[in-house]
């Protein structure tokens, strides 16, 4: 049976947040106590990310995230439910404030006008992580950035740390108070409202510095050592001195040689296969499929074509253990890239269930993209495996982020069309791109991409269309 109180020993002694966690208490408490693996279910969320925030340890990331929370625990969307959900919304509202004044006051006092004749120039600001400090420091020799989320003692190059401690951090090569760059203020970042996300995209489009999860992001010294054009060697022999190959050349050949590995080999291919030919491409036209495409799907009232689409529909009339259907390409022997466009053409009823692409990787190991509907609209989401096997929901990393789309009626319109682009790159990550953007990606070093599923699953009363189209699949 599931408990019938949440677990208080993380909660804060006081406070806004609180008083939010203590009203989701007595929410859950009152409506029938559904287990948290079910209201995350309902939610499209992972049981260790509702786990963290009915304990106190995280707050929702947003008023909508809240309501969504109380529509699971209640089990309904009537006016009673939304009563509730807007009294949960105004708690959450006092708690964040209530946490972003205090940050605010501990962490992010306003920096000097000017430096202290004893302080370190490479220091600029102190930002705020999640939970503990961040110290932000530049080098002076290559403009650098490091972070150290692990203490808030900041490193002068001259004496010892604020509590006293030995020096343990890594000063400029030319540390002198007119070497480094000028003082810039650290902007007021709030990160603590991200939901767990596997990781953040930087501003070249890969997955970068994680965000409030208080890790070291470190990039100091990488060209100390570099050897220039002017740098003399001595010669063999009479001594004599010698230049180098200037770094230009040598660039060059590192760009050729990595241009040649990213254009031959991205993923092992058969020798009578071109790399980046098509090798399984379907516009599903028609009404029957095609038997030399595909192997007949396990439920085929389930998933089947119409109209220019392959459809995943389910109905309320599905049985209590819930309607599963999955359906495979004929042949596949491995590939690298998969393209294709999702919609929700019609959400009647939404609940834990949905469609999905799950890639099987040549090692075994899975990655998965889904996407139905939900609470604010249709949702899309990709479920990276971190780990050597992932079979259940929770096996998989918690979502970065879920791409909102807008669902359609299920007669003139037919929703809103995503396009969804999944590749495997040189060392063997797999990123997926939602609307041309990244949203994820997994590991390095993960095997091949071998072959691939679409899966259905849907529990009892719950009825919806969900839509793919324009399926390109390319080596």
């Amino acid at each position: 049976m599931p408990p019938s109180r949440f677990n208080r020993t993380a909660w804060p002694e006081a406070g806004a947040h609180r008083e939010m966690l203590e009203f989701l208490d007595a929410v859950h408490r009152r409506f029938g106590t559904r287990s948290l693996r079910e209201v995350g279910r309902s939610m499209h969320l992972s049981y260790s990310r509702v786990h963290d925030i009915v304990r106190g340890i995280s707050l929702p990331v947003s008023e909508d995230q809240v309501r969504s929370l109380v529509f699971a625990l209640v089990g309904s969307h009537d006016a009673e439910a939304e009563l509730v959900a807007a009294q949960a919304a105004e708690l959450f509202v006092k708690a964040r404030r209530a946490r972003d004044e205090e940050g605010v006051s501990m962490v992010l006092p306003q920096p000097p006008t000017a430096p202290a004749a004893d302080a370190d120039p490479g220091v600029t600001a102190v930002a705020e992580g999640n939970g503990a400090p961040e110290v932000v420091t530049t080098d002076a020799a290559t403009s650098n950035v490091t972070t150290d989320a692990a203490t808030s003692n900041v490193a002068t190059p001259d004496g010892p740390t604020s509590n006293g401690a030995a020096p343990d951090a890594v000063t400029s090569d030319d540390a002198s108070p007119t070497a480094g760059p000028p003082d810039v203020a650290a902007p007021d970042i709030d990160t603590s409202d991200v939901a767990d996300p596997a990781a953040e995209t930087d501003d070249a489009g890969a997955v970068g510095s994680p965000v409030g999860r208080g890790r070291v992001v470190a990039h100091r010294g990488l060209l100390a050592d570099a050897p220039t054009n002017d740098e003399v060697v001595p010669g063999p022999g009479a001594g004599r001195p010698r230049r180098r190959w200037g770094v230009a050349a040598l660039a060059a050949v590192v760009v050729v040689a990595v241009t040649v590995v990213a254009t031959y080999l991205l993923v092992p291919s058969s020798p009578e296969r071109r790399t980046g030919s098509v090798v399984l491409q379907d516009s599903f036209s028609g009404t029957e499929l095609d038997p030399q495409r595909w192997l007949p799907p396990t439920r085929a009232d389930l998933i089947y074509p119409l109209g220019g689409a392959l459809h995943f529909v389910v109905g309320p009339t599905d049985s209590a253990d819930g309607a599963e259907s999955r359906l495979e390409p004929r042949s596949m022997d491995g590939f690298r890239q998969i393209s294709f466009v999702v919609a929700t053409a019609r959400a009647t009823k939404q609940g834990p269930g949905g469609a999905g692409l799950t890639l099987r990787l040549a090692d075994g190991k899975k990655h998965r993209l889904v996407w139905g509907p939900g609470e604010q609209g249709s949702l899309v989401a990709a479920l990276v495996c971190s780990r050597a096997v992932c079979n259940n929901y929770d096996d998989f990393d918690p979502p970065g982020s879920y791409v909102l789309t807008r669902p359609g009626n299920g007669s003139t319109d037919r929703g809103e069309e995503v396009p969804v682009r999944i590749v495997q790159v040189v060392d063997g990550t797999v990123q997926f791109f939602v609307r041309g953007q990244l949203v994820a990606q997994g590991p390095p070093g993960d095997a091949p991409l071998q072959t691939f599923s679409w899966d259905l699953y849907g529990a009892k009363s719950e009825a919806w269309d969900l839509t793919v189209n324009s399926l390109i699949v390319t080596d």
